[in-house]
């Protein structure tokens, strides 16, 4: 899978929450693979869309937050690769999506090494290791899965 960014990547830190990185304008990626969904998906977090994936063009609304880097130190130049990941991981296990934890992992060392992250094997090796805990436990996320979109 390949991913190209479509908008700019806009965030602001609120140290002291639980989930201290959030956008604060929304993020479209155009993602190419042979086995992406012909119907739309959309991802909800209590009610409120999160995420769609419609025509290849993946869209993170204004709001999404993430905590970092599970276990390892972040490095912020690295966030947008980890706010992929993580999202790769809820909207994958959660919702039933057609891409696997591999996909979400390679694509994640795939774009540290287009933004040239000096330990990009070093933490693609940290995911693949330790990443099924993470990805397994978004199974019993609030995470809503509709594979229908009705464009209003």
């Amino acid at each position: 899978m390949k991913a190209t960014i479509l908008s700019p990547f806009v965030w602001r830190k609120y140290p002291g929450t639980k989930y201290p990185y959030r956008l604060i304008q929304p993020l479209q990626v155009r993602l190419d693979a042979p086995w992406l969904p012909i119907h739309p998906i959309i991802t909800f977090i209590c009610g409120k869309k999160i995420a769609e994936l419609k025509d290849n063009i993946l869209t993170i609304y204004t709001g999404y937050a993430i905590d970092g880097a599970s276990g390892a130190p972040l490095d912020e130049h690295i966030l947008l690769e980890v706010f992929l990941h993580d999202l790769f991981y809820q909207f994958g296990q959660a919702t039933g999506a057609p891409w696997t934890r591999r996909d979400a992992d390679q694509l994640f060392l795939q774009l540290m090494r287009l933004h040239r992250f000096p330990l990009a094997r070093t933490y693609y090796h940290a995911v693949r290791l330790f990443g099924w805990f993470h990805y397994r436990s978004h199974s019993n996320t609030w995470l809503k899965f509709s594979p229908k979109y009705n464009a209003d």
